[in-house]
């Protein structure tokens, strides 16, 4: 399994064009299966609404799917899998809904008005990257803490957790590229004097800057 980019959070925005308004909603999710329950949730939410143009990406069988919900073709879906897609963003889905205020747009206007909604809903719910990541238990003396809480800030590994026992556990993560470096790094700056236990792999949000 590989890095990927996606959302930190679920977050709404909303935007309003010439009394239309466009609320945003943008959630990450991991299937299809809870991409489409969070479109029937933001659908029941906003039963009111003229629209309920939606995109969503996901990295399971690669699926990438749109719907302009009754807007003139490709004014309206489209746009909001392209701003998904020039951020390269999967496992995230996001509902552009819109209360019609009286006055078309066009279909310029259109392509605008879901293309700003549904990267204003993005920024909102932050970009990151989801790092695989190796997973350490090191286990050491009290009097290596310090020692090798200097050497984890400086190589920026990841502190998960700390235990205070007999001895003190550090739960520690880092990239999987990274992980024998790690290991490297900590023996030789204790001497030896620390035990590694390999725990699963995980996925590690590192937030990214918004483009």
């Amino acid at each position: 399994m590989t890095d990927y980019k996606t959302v930190l959070e679920k977050a709404s925005a909303e935007y309003v064009e010439k009394r239309s308004r466009f609320i945003a909603s943008v959630c990450p999710v991991q299937t299809e299966a809870e991409a489409l329950a969070f479109l029937e949730t933001v659908r029941s939410a906003h039963r009111e609404a003229s629209h309920h143009v939606y995109a969503y990406a996901c990295r399971e069988n690669h699926i990438a799917r749109f719907s302009d919900d009754g807007e003139p073709a490709g004014t309206a879906g489209m746009p909001v899998m392209h701003v998904l897609q020039s951020k390269g963003l999967v496992d995230v889905c996001v509902v552009v809904t819109r209360y019609f205020g009286g006055t078309k747009l066009g279909a310029g206007g259109l392509v605008r008005a879901y293309s700003k909604s549904a990267a204003d809903g993005i920024e909102k719910a932050g970009e990151c990257m989801q790092i695989r990541s190796s997973v350490f238990a090191v286990h050491m003396d009290y009097s290596l803490l310090g020692r090798m809480q200097y050497v984890i800030a400086e190589e920026n590994f990841i502190t998960l957790d700390i235990q205070y026992g007999e001895e003190v556990v550090l739960t520690l993560c880092t990239a999987c590229a990274r992980g024998a470096f790690l290991k490297e790094k900590l023996y030789d700056a204790a001497g030896g004097r620390i035990t590694f236990e390999q725990l699963d792999d995980i996925y590690y949000a590192k937030k990214t800057e918004a483009v």
